[in-house]
């Protein structure tokens, strides 16, 4: 689930030609992901080890941020705007969700060989 996430942040300056705040929305996703346990908190720290691009680095600070601040884990849960769904559920589905798109990079970047 970490090298999805490597990869989707390696891709938010393609990803911003579609959508200008891909790099905003990453940061919540991946805050979020934190937040319900999907990915250790640790994992903010390892990806400075990684060469990122200053786009993928301001939505890792942003999620950062986000997780850093007063009352930080009831906003985070409300960042979609949804309440309700329960932490194992969303977990079940984020993990379901990143497999299915490290598979889809995968055969993307096998396909360019």
């Amino acid at each position: 689930m970490e090298d999805a996430f490597v990869e989707l942040l390696k891709q938010i300056p393609d990803l911003e030609l579609d959508n200008p705040s891909a790099a905003d929305d990453i940061g919540k996703f991946l805050a979020r992901a934190i937040a319900d346990d999907c990915l250790p908190p640790a994992f903010l720290k390892r990806l400075a080890s990684f060469d990122l691009n200053k786009k993928s680095q301001a939505a890792v600070l942003h999620a950062s941020a986000l997780l850093t601040i007063k009352f930080a884990m009831s906003k985070i849960g409300n960042i979609w705007g949804v309440e309700g769904m329960e932490k194992q559920n969303y977990k079940i589905l984020f993990q379901q969700n990143c497999g299915s798109f490290s598979r889809n990079i995968s055969r993307a970047w096998n396909w360019k060989k």
